[in-house]
């Protein structure tokens, strides 16, 4: 299989079909699982030790550019994480800019039959020519 950038078509399919789950970068018994919904709005769940923490949540937009396209993102409600690395910190230099920031583009694979987890993958913001995966599971999985 091979990667293939993503359309307006393709992440709209993809959002309506699955939701990302992902793990905390500092704490190993954190997780987060991101619902992005048909009307442009999502919801971001923390877990630790499987019991919810907290919620966050805003709007997101598909932009198309060309043959690619970028996902950006406008968190109305934070939920503060405590480790300062995390752009989720207030203190963090990240955490304004979850106000309004663009992913993308998006990557992924076509696979031949269907899926239980489907990986996007995006340039990273942070890293220079890095890339950040966003793993996507079937609703209901």
């Amino acid at each position: 299989m091979k990667l293939v950038t993503c359309s307006k078509f393709d992440l709209k399919w993809i959002f309506k079909n699955y939701y990302v789950k992902y793990l905390s970068q500092h704490n190993s018994n954190r997780h987060y699982i991101l619902n992005y919904k048909d009307d442009n709005t999502f919801i971001n769940s923390t877990y630790e030790d499987n019991k919810l923490l907290g919620e966050g949540n805003g709007k997101y937009y598909l932009i198309e550019i060309g043959d690619d396209c970028f996902l950006n993102v406008q968190y109305s409600k934070v939920y503060s994480s405590p480790n300062k690395s995390s752009p989720f910190h207030p203190q963090n230099s990240f955490y304004p800019k979850l106000q309004n920031y663009t992913l993308g583009p998006m990557y992924t694979i076509r696979p031949a039959e269907p899926v239980i987890w489907l990986p996007v993958l995006y340039s990273h913001l942070q890293k220079e020519k890095g890339f950040k995966v966003l793993n996507f599971y079937k609703h209901g999985t």
